[in-house]
C-alpha cells in the first residue's frame, strides 16, 4: 500500500498512482477511464469543493484520509445495525437478503442467476431503476425462490438481518 501526506508533491503522486495498475471489473478500459476521471478531478480540485463526506466503512475513511481529504470534512458512521444490542440474537433461519437500491451497478442479475440453481431463499428488499427487469426476470426464468420486499422500516429491517444467514 503506498499512501501519501499532504506535503507531500501531487505531481509525484500522480506519477506513481500512473504506474499501479488498478484494475476496475476485470477491464483496463475500465481501469484506464477510472484513472482519467480520478485526474480530471484531482486537477479540477472537485474535492475541496466537497463540505462533508460520510463513510460507511473505517476503511474508506482511511483511504479519504490517505487522499488527502481534510479529517474535519470526514465522519465514520456504521452501518445501522448494533449487534452489540442485548436483543441482537441472530436465528440464521436458512434465508440469505439483498438490502439496497436496485440498480444494475449491483450486480442483481448476476445475484438471480446463481439463485437459478441454488436451493435457498433469496429476499431482496429495496426498489430501483431495475426492480420490474429483475421480477420479469424471476417471472421468466420460474425462480421460486427469489422474494421481493419494498422498502422497511429499520425495526423491521432489523428482524429480516437478524434471521438471515447471509446479508
Amino acid at each position: 500500500m503506498i499512501s501519501f501526506t499532504k506535503n507531500e508533491n501531487p505531481t509525484i503522486k500522480a506519477e506513481i498512482m500512473t504506474i499501479i495498475p488498478i484494475i476496475i471489473k476485470n477491464s483496463y478500459i475500465k481501469s484506464f477511464l477510472g484513472t482519467v476521471e480520478a485526474y480530471i478531478n484531482y486537477f479540477r480540485k472537485v474535492y475541496d469543493k466537497i463540505d462533508y463526506i460520510i463513510t460507511p466503512s473505517k476503511f474508506y475513511y482511511k483511504k479519504f484520509e490517505e487522499f488527502g481529504i481534510n479529517k474535519n470534512k470526514l465522519t465514520y458512521i456504521p452501518n445501522f445495525i448494533d449487534n452489540q444490542e442485548e436483543s441482537f440474537k441472530p436465528a440464521f433461519n436458512g434465508y440469505y437478503i439483498y438490502i439496497g437500491r436496485l440498480s444494475k451497478e449491483k450486480g442483481l442479475l448476476s445475484l438471480l442467476e446463481e439463485f437459478k440453481t441454488f436451493n435457498k431463499k433469496l429476499i431482496i428488499v429495496g426498489t430501483g431503476p431495475i426492480e420490474q427487469d429483475l421480477k420479469n426476470y424471476v417471472i421468466n426464468n420460474k425462480i421460486d425462490n427469489v422474494t421481493f420486499i419494498n422498502f422497511q422500516n429499520k425495526e423491521n429491517l432489523k428482524n429480516l438481518i437478524i434471521n438471515a444467514k447471509c446479508i
